[in-house]
């Protein structure tokens, strides 16, 4: 009859302790949270995609790539059908595909995720009709670091390769 009633205690303990850790999880996540949205975006710059980089990465094949408006000819940003790159500071990163995200042309995404930030290739208007192995329309690229604030957005053109 004793070991009866210690294994409820035991359960009560073991349930209360549970609620105190999951209430005190809740705020440290609520503070963390609420401290990191309290930084600000620090803007980041792309360098182009040049032809050694490209060599370098492998990064041949289909594609659409964004120049800047007054940025020349330059793409800083490739998205491909499996992955993305932009060229942040002297480094090229790669980012994941979001295949559930809208599509470019030739089985291109407009969405990509990496480890500290995403970036979206926006059409701005209609993706005309690919009539050849090329494609060109206006659009906007979006980078946006960890914590969804906007880094760099930039309004120029889309190219689409076969």
């Amino acid at each position: 009859m004793r070991g009866m009633t210690i294994v409820p205690l035991a359960a009560l303990l073991l349930a209360a302790c549970g609620e105190e850790t999951e209430h005190k999880r809740e705020a440290i996540d609520s503070e963390t949270v609420d401290r990191a949205l309290a930084g600000k975006a620090i803007p980041i710059e792309l360098e182009p995609i040049r032809l050694p980089d490209i060599e370098t990465h492998q990064l041949y094949g289909t594609s659409c790539a964004f120049a800047p408006e007054g940025g020349g000819l330059g793409a800083v940003a490739i998205a491909m059908e499996d992955a993305g790159y932009l060229k942040i500071g002297k480094e090229v990163r790669r980012f994941a595909a979001d295949k559930g995200s809208a599509k470019l042309l030739f089985g291109t995404h407009a969405q990509h995720d990496g480890l500290t930030n995403s970036f979206d290739l926006e059409p701005v208007g209609d993706i005309p009709q690919a009539n050849g192995g090329s494609v060109t329309f206006p659009g906007r690229l979006t980078v946006r670091d960890d914590h969804e604030r906007v880094v760099y957005e930039r309004a120029g053109e889309i190219q689409c390769n076969r």
